[in-house]
């Protein structure tokens, strides 16, 4: 046998072995989930003082490398607005990476609530410091409503 016939035959019998292949896998899956539960509890547990440990350890460490990081790529200020499909809106601003950022850590509860299932971003206008882009927010909150908006700070938070 060739080794183009060789490929061609290793071909056909994939294609013809594929959905019991499948099958196979997941019936494996299956049959060890929870004994992969279990191990991974385990571990978790046998390991929670070194993990925490080794954390503590690198906090400083990984948080300078991430302002380094934010510091490196923030070139200027942006105020922006988010949308999604059921039609509300958000307006904030930050540094030009803020619009992009997900992590709810660093979200409200309504935004997280409005924005979790995917939105839009459209960049407002860009500025070469924060006060100006905080101040062009707060304008355009006082111009639409905060009625209107997903923002849950007060008017009186972003003079």
């Amino acid at each position: 046998m060739t080794k183009q016939e060789r490929k061609e035959y290793m071909k056909a019998y994939r294609e013809a072995n594929r959905d019991k292949a499948k099958a196979s896998s997941k019936a494996w899956r299956n049959a060890n989930r929870e004994k992969s539960k279990a191990y991974s509890k385990a571990w978790r547990e046998e390991n929670k003082e070194y993990d925490k440990a080794y954390r503590e350890a690198n906090r400083e460490k990984y948080n300078a490398s991430s302002r380094a990081w934010q510091e490196a790529n923030t070139t200027h200020y942006v105020t922006y607005k988010h949308t999604n499909k059921a039609g509300d809106v958000y307006i904030g601003s930050g540094h030009n990476l803020r619009p992009y950022v997900k992590n709810s850590s660093s979200r409200s509860k309504a935004w997280i609530k409005a924005f979790s299932n995917g939105f839009e971003i459209e960049i407002l206008k860009e500025f070469s410091n924060k006060e100006d882009a905080l101040r062009y927010e707060s304008e355009l909150i006082n111009k639409i409503g905060l009625e209107s908006l997903v923002n849950v700070r007060s008017i009186n938070q972003i003079k």
